[in-house]
């Protein structure tokens, strides 16, 4: 019997199944997109990849004195074993100098890049675990080659691992989540309360989020473990007395507090308001969608974490709304990267990561070099190894660092140099750059690192202390310095007191004055005056005895709205007007509320310190709701 074509039986297949294509070019582009395996090998080989080109494109940061001396100081602290609690103060720790890779030390230096490799990996390789599962390794690595080149090139190294912490958290939220995934997180957490505290805080509430939300003993104890071995490891290493940690911790919570007091800024980048709106919206949009058949657990902690996870976010950028924005819009970005959600809600984020990811240009006015110069990021790091491998490169990159301070933070003249030779010196307000340009240099810091950081009573009393005691420097290298318009001479108010009550001006030079440590020139404190003033009406300073310098208390009442509004983002800006002794202008200065009830520096006599002699103050108000009383003391000074 002839069989013709349509006789052939055709192969059995299962109900509504339907024929494929034959393997060809589209499904060859398919897998080539998808990328050469899900494994952890592609893992680990393309977060290197993607590692290093996305990596600064110029080797080291150039070093810069004035008020950025601040990590010249973290980087010496950490080389000089100064004990952090009771001899140094700031908003960062022990080993805060990670915060970026600085030239001002080999060993902190390593420590440095080592941290930031550890960060950048841990985003990198997060961003890429979440979204090749949706759209292919290659496409992942594409996004976060563009994503964490924009955001690590502009965040500081802690405040992009929040984006690790992030993703680490959810990860060990789920039911078949490794064990390591909270231990890792609580390591991290006690490794962060050494570096920056109010980024430990929030890591240390994810490793506790985290444990709480998978409900099992096993992990608690290795987890308990990693959180206090690791940061006792890492301060016995930095030579810190481990019976100062409570010091250390009192000191930091009080920098922290104090900050959005102290700090606070509009800057007039307005537009970024509304964009963060619109970014905080897509993420919640992008983890609503991530939550959908999730177990119970997750659905109720995940938004409770999420919230406060956005609420440091804000904070860390629109406290201080400067440039400071761009920490918010880079770890949004990054949000919305590293979380998996369905198929069919693919486009959601998409769309998500492309507006963040656009907000982070625009409100930085481009894209990095970083981005369009993978080659170059890729030679700054290996450059940056091999500086730290030979010596003679470390010299030549040390030589250049200290040119660079020279040049961009100034020199100091012979006379100046031979006055503050062979003794203990600190330089005020902040200029602790000098201390590496030329190192012969006796650095013996207040405790507070820069003046302006004394935003709180506890930290203003932590310096003048230290002033009035045996173990204050020799010398102090003064400059008057203001920053946020603040008075020089409140900043901080009782430390610039002590300052005059126990030193000596022995000579001055281009602008410094050189001060040398004298014998208590200060008597006993008498009231002179008190007057109630209400808000913004102006009185006039009583006189004051014959050679007393004369100092305030202010006692000020925070209203119950700046309380909350300070708690949830920042406290409205506080004001004082005051009119000038010596000139007769007046001038409007910013007002430290937490610092009021501290001594005040109003004048001084003839005899006194002729280089605060342009803190007479005649009259004065200040902007704060509710009724102040201002009391006016007297201070006898003993010729030096």
């Amino acid at each position: 019997m002839e069989h013709t074509a349509t006789d052939v039986a055709s192969p059995a297949r299962p109900p509504g199944a339907h024929f494929t294509q034959a393997p060809g070019r589209s499904n060859r582009a398919a897998r080539w997109l998808k990328g050469p395996g899900d494994g952890a090998p592609a893992l680990v080989l393309t977060t290197a990849i993607v590692t290093l080109l996305t990596w600064r494109n110029v080797p080291w940061r150039v070093a810069v004195g004035g008020i950025d001396s601040w990590q010249t100081a973290l980087a010496l602290a950490f080389q000089r074993h100064i004990q952090w609690g009771p001899h140094a103060i700031f908003t960062f720790g022990p080993y805060g100098f990670v915060e970026d890779i600085m030239p001002y030390g080999r060993v902190t230096a390593a420590i440095a890049v080592i941290y930031t490799l550890v960060v950048y990996a841990g985003v990198i390789s997060l961003v890429l675990a979440r979204l090749r599962g949706t759209w292919g390794l290659v496409p992942a690595a594409v996004i976060a080659w563009f994503v964490v080149g924009m955001a690590a090139n502009l965040l500081e190294g802690p405040e992009l691992s929040l984006a690790v912490v992030l993703g680490v958290a959810l990860l060990a939220t789920r039911p078949t989540a490794p064990r390591w995934a909270a231990v890792a997180l609580a390591a991290l957490a006690g490794f962060q309360l050494v570096v920056e505290i109010n980024v430990g805080l929030v890591t240390t509430g994810a490793a506790v989020f985290a444990l709480v939300a998978r409900r099992e003993i096993k992990p608690v104890a290795a987890s308990t473990a990693a959180f206090f071995v690791v940061p006792l490891v890492a301060l016995v290493a930095a030579g810190q007395d481990l019976t100062n940690v409570p010091s250390y911790v009192i000191g930091s919570l009080q920098v922290m507090l104090g900050y959005a007091g102290g700090m606070s800024s509009g800057g007039g980048r307005g537009l970024e308001n509304w964009f963060a709106v619109a970014d905080i919206m897509l993420v919640a949009g992008t983890y609503l969608a991530y939550l959908r058949g999730r177990s119970r657990a997750e659905r109720f902690l995940v938004p409770l974490f999420l919230a406060g996870w956005l609420w440091e976010a804000v904070k860390e950028g629109f406290v201080r709304h400067d440039q400071h924005d761009l920490v918010f819009f880079g770890l949004v970005t990054l949000a919305v990267c590293i979380v998996r959600i369905p198929g069919r809600w693919r486009a959601l984020q998409a769309g998500a990561i492309i507006t963040t990811a656009t907000t982070l240009v625009v409100a930085n006015a481009g894209i990095v070099p970083a981005v369009y110069k993978p080659a170059s990021d890729a030679s700054s790091l290996v450059s940056e190894v091999l500086d730290l491998s030979i010596g003679s490169r470390w010299a030549r990159t040390q030589k250049i660092a200290r040119y660079q301070i020279g040049v961009l933070g100034g020199h100091l003249s012979p006379g100046l140099l031979k006055a503050l030779s062979g003794k203990t010196m600190a330089a005020e307000p902040w200029e602790d750059s000098f201390a590496f340009e030329y190192p012969t240099l006796r650095w013996d810091p207040e405790p507070v690192l820069q003046a302006y950081s004394a935003y709180t009573s506890y930290l203003d009393e932590a310096d003048a202390k230290f002033l009035n005691s045996a173990a204050a420097p020799q010398r102090i290298l003064y400059q008057a310095g203001s920053l946020d318009y603040q008075d020089p001479y409140w900043m901080p108010p009782a430390a610039t007191v002590a300052l005059v009550c126990n030193y000596a001006e022995i000579g001055d030079d281009d602008g410094w004055v050189v001060l040398a440590k004298s014998r208590k020139r200060c008597g006993a404190p008498r009231l002179v005056g008190s007057k109630t003033a209400a808000e913004g009406s102006m009185i006039t300073v009583p006189r004051a005895p014959t050679g007393d310098l004369l100092v305030a208390t202010f006692s000020t009442r925070v209203a119950f709205v700046s309380q909350i509004t300070g708690l949830a983002l920042k406290p409205p800006q506080t004001w004082a007007t005051m009119r000038s002794s010596v000139g007769g202008h007046n001038t409007k200065v910013r007002f430290i509320s937490a610092t009021a009830g501290d001594f005040h520096l109003v004048s001084v006599p003839s005899t006194g310190a002729p280089w605060a002699a342009g803190a007479g103050i005649s009259t004065l108000s200040l902007d704060v709701s509710g009724p102040q009383i201002i009391r006016f003391y007297g201070i006898p000074v003993h010729r030096p």
